[in-house]
């Protein structure tokens, strides 16, 4: 089991942001080649590193910052992205949401069936265990059923955009 994880990649950003990571890595490398260079220069001069806030004198009209790209992905980008997430989703089948709303409410109605079928059964039962028991079984299918079939009901509406 530890030697699965060794094996397997690290953490990956999705595919729609890997261009904002691209560009955070970009950046990191490049303050830290800049503090490498400043740690070296002040180390040749040994003269205290002047922090980056305040430019050293006379250095200020020499050196230029790089232009930094924007941190917004343009919209060219993100319609891009939205299009390939789009592809990634699972599409829902045209007709497949009816078969799924009528399994639903089959389920209900026969969830609904058994409950009342397994109270009634209870309260004529009286002190009898074995009919106690026996309707009791009958009452949880019942139950779950009816979960069942409104868990279904609810997914299949979500997945049609109604809920």
């Amino acid at each position: 089991m530890a030697e699965d994880r060794r094996d397997r990649p690290g953490w990956e950003p999705p595919p729609w942001e890997e261009g904002a990571f691209e560009q955070m890595r970009k950046r990191r490398e490049e303050e830290r080649a800049d503090e490498e260079i400043s740690a070296a220069v002040a180390d040749l001069q040994d003269v205290p590193a002047v922090s980056p806030a305040v430019p050293a004198p006379g250095l200020g009209a020499q050196r230029e910052e790089a232009p930094r790209p924007p941190d917004a992905v343009s919209a060219a980008r993100m319609e891009a992205l939205l299009v390939g997430l789009r592809a990634e989703e699972p599409r829902s089948g045209g007709s497949a949401w009816i078969a799924g709303a009528i399994s639903a409410g089959v389920l209900v109605v026969l969830g609904l069936v058994l409950l009342v079928w397994g109270f009634t059964m209870f309260a004529r039962t009286g002190n009898v265990p074995a009919g106690a028991i026996g309707s009791t079984i009958i009452i949880a299918f019942g139950g779950a059923s009816v979960a069942l079939g409104a868990w279904l009901a609810q997914r299949t509406l979500k997945s049609k955009g109604v809920i």
